[in-house]
């Protein structure tokens, strides 16, 4: 009696659907070439992946915080109205002209306050160039010097604590260093920004 085979129960070889397209290439003759065939699985997984939006690829990168080191552009931008007719920028680079020799007469005088320990005259000229930088928009150095007035005053606003005389002037001390490079910084950037305006700002001496 002669016996019968039985039949299979494997179910059938399946195609990754990313190949079926090869496959039917093949059997029509028109193969693509060997170097355009996936190399492996993971290569073939990423021929499904979804394409980078082109746009995406060519979109700028964010701006540098240089582009706006110290500068608070809004309040900066009011000074300039005030030169909306005026294609030189009189008023506006006469203020900052202004402004550079009050710091740099302001610096002068922390400096011989911190070595006579004065903290009520270093409260006063943190409050004085604090304004100062305010009005134009200089907001790291008025954060700054906002800092120095408080601690002359005795006072840590961000720890809520009273200080000691010389807790105050070690702090201001630290702080000085800080303070005169956000100055330099912006200053730079003023300096460039009405240079590309065609003016040059001329520092005002502080009498």
């Amino acid at each position: 009696m002669a016996s019968t085979k039985p039949a299979s129960t494997s179910e059938p070889n399946t195609l990754p659907p990313s190949l079926a397209p090869t496959i039917d290439a093949v059997s029509r003759g028109d193969a693509p070439a060997a170097s355009e065939l996936p190399s492996s699985p993971d290569a073939v997984a990423s021929t499904d992946e979804t394409p980078v939006d082109a746009a995406a690829e060519k979109a700028p990168p964010a701006p540098s915080s240089r582009t706006r080191p110290t500068i608070d552009m809004e309040q900066f931008n009011q000074i300039l109205e005030l030169d909306a007719d005026d294609p030189e920028y009189d008023f506006s680079a006469s203020m900052v002209g202004a402004y550079f020799g009050q710091a740099i007469s302001t610096f002068v005088e922390m400096e011989e306050a911190l070595a006579t320990k004065n903290l009520a005259k270093l409260s006063e000229l943190g409050h004085f160039l604090k304004g100062s930088s305010a009005q134009l928009g200089v907001s790291h150095v008025q954060a700054s010097c906002a800092k120095i007035q408080h601690y002359g005053q005795l006072k840590d606003l961000e720890r809520h604590v009273d200080l000691t005389d010389s807790e105050a002037l070690d702090m201001i001390s630290s702080l000085m260093s800080t303070v005169k490079l956000e100055y330099d910084t912006a200053e730079a950037w003023l300096k460039d920004y009405f240079k590309q305006k065609g003016v040059e700002v001329v520092v005002e001496e502080v009498a």
